[in-house]
């Protein structure tokens, strides 16, 4: 998992996303996005911003009992903040 972060953290920080979307809720994960983003996820689904970087935590798609609808308004959050147009 080290060098899965490292990896991570370095495309970060060679493209400069506006926003990073991090799947997954577990301990282990928010661990890892925490310590790649430098920033903390208590809620879910969590938004944060770090160096003009959009963070967000959510749930892995594939999470049993999840709807749809979860995964549309986090979505339109993030759309409403950087639009594709």
């Amino acid at each position: 998992m080290k060098e899965r972060k490292e990896f991570i953290k370095n495309q970060i920080s060679k493209h400069k996303p506006k926003v990073v979307v991090f799947y997954g809720k577990s301990k282990e994960y928010l661990n890892a996005w925490e310590e790649i983003s430098g920033c903390e996820f208590k809620k879910d689904p969590s938004f944060q911003k770090k160096n003009n970087i959009n963070y967000v935590s959510i749930k892995h798609p594939v999470y049993k009992g999840t709807p749809l609808e979860y995964f549309k308004k986090i979505g339109n959050k993030i759309n409403k903040k950087h639009p594709l147009s």
